[in-house]
């Protein structure tokens, strides 16, 4: 039994509507700008200056940063 092009599309077309791509573009996800680099910065010389231990690298935790917006009102 032998199908031509057409009948083997038509076949697919199930499958083919819930598809999705693989690969392909990937999401963009945007940088740290400037204005972030430096609210960090802040941030972290906010905490030393109250010995508050907090590390010179990676994520500020959500209540140091929740302080600092607080006594910067």
């Amino acid at each position: 039994m032998r199908f031509g092009i057409a009948a083997f599309r038509q076949q697919l077309v199930p499958y083919m509507e819930h598809a999705r791509r693989a690969g392909g573009r990937q999401r963009h996800r945007p940088g740290h700008t400037t204005a972030s680099r430096e609210r960090r910065g802040d941030i972290r010389a906010w905490a030393k200056d109250r010995d508050i231990a907090l590390s010179g690298r990676g994520r500020i935790p959500a209540n140091i940063a929740q302080q600092y917006q607080a006594a910067m009102g």
